[in-house]
């Protein structure tokens, strides 16, 4: 589609999760099973393209994205704190 007539903004950019998305998502659940609530937030708000590579390397090797799915918590944590005023690395 030529540039002129891209759409302004998609479903993406309003917080409404495309198809290629959920798919992504469900290839994702089959890979890992269990995993953090944390990691499925972070899941549902990254870039698209990211995700798909996520879901590529959790094909390959679950353990990998297993581990980093482990960290999700503190990336959550130091967010919020970040947003109520308490960095503890300065």
């Amino acid at each position: 589609m030529p540039p002129s007539q891209q759409p302004l903004f998609t479903d993406e950019d309003c917080n409404l999760p495309s198809q290629e998305r959920f798919d992504l998502l469900e290839r994702l659940q089959i890979s890992l099973g269990d995993t953090p609530p944390h990691f499925w937030a972070a899941c549902h708000l990254c870039d698209v393209q990211k995700l798909a590579l996520l879901v590529q390397t959790a094909e390959l090797n679950p353990n990998i994205v297993c581990i980093a799915a482990g960290q999700t918590y503190t990336m959550v944590a130091s967010c919020k704190m970040r947003t109520i005023g308490l960095n503890y690395n300065t």
